[in-house]
């Protein structure tokens, strides 16, 4: 029932503060086609045959090394996140603890950010300069069948990265030289610097150029269930 507000008319509840600052917003729960974008036109191409499974918040997207599956868009400026604060978060659940890609753009010569499963936790890269790679990892080791939530941010006023999984306490690591910026493809489940690819299930992944607050990531994880976008 709504409350009413003054003259009788019903009061409804003011935006989310999660829906400041967010850039790119994936449901991934398509069943076939492009997954679309919830904020921008970053819209995603499926290579492969990615597949539409039960996810954590409605359906999810399954992709497999087997065919090759991926997700893209061709470079958007939005995607850049070089000279900005920013966060990314999102939903896994992993078919294989082997090393791959998660979500980012990381291609020979043009190294931006990464996400990775690294073997036995996730892990967050990045490059300054198209070239080197700084990679922060994770402590919690991650399994298969369980849906996790990951949330990596940078701070470019503390010049630190973090990395933390299920809302629990951040991995960080001062990191002075920021983030590059350039032309790359962006890819959910794709790398094309070693060509490999992931295995498993992805849903509601965000992008913010912003940090969020510890309260925010919990509102997103809201004890394990999620938070479906528009977040309220």
């Amino acid at each position: 029932m709504l409350r009413s507000g003054r003259c009788g008319l019903p009061s409804t509840a003011p935006p989310s503060s999660l829906l400041t600052g967010l850039v790119h917003h994936w449901h991934l729960g398509e069943a076939t086609g492009s997954r679309l974008d919830s904020i921008g036109t970053a819209h995603l191409t499926p290579i492969g045959e990615p597949v539409q499974v039960e996810g954590i918040l409605g359906n999810a997207v399954q992709l497999s090394p087997t065919t090759a599956d991926f997700l893209y868009v061709n470079s958007d400026p939005t995607l850049r996140l070089n000279g900005t604060d920013f966060t990314i978060a999102g939903w896994l659940m992993l078919d294989s603890v082997s090393p791959m890609p998660i979500l980012g753009k990381w291609q020979s010569g043009s190294k931006e950010y990464l996400l990775q499963c690294d073997g036995s936790t996730l892990s967050i890269i990045v490059s300054s300069n198209g070239l080197a790679a700084f990679t922060l990892a994770g402590s919690v080791l991650v399994e298969t069948g369980i849906w996790y939530f990951f949330a990596a941010w940078y701070d470019t006023v503390l010049d630190t990265l973090y990395i933390s999984i299920d809302n629990g306490v951040p991995e960080e690591d001062l990191y002075v030289d920021g983030v590059f910026g350039a032309n790359s493809d962006f890819c959910l489940g794709y790398e094309g610097v070693a060509e490999n690819y992931f295995a498993g299930r992805l849903n509601s992944i965000s992008i913010w150029k912003r940090l969020l607050t510890l309260a925010e990531r919990n509102s997103l994880y809201n004890s394990g269930a999620g938070l479906a976008y528009p977040f309220s």
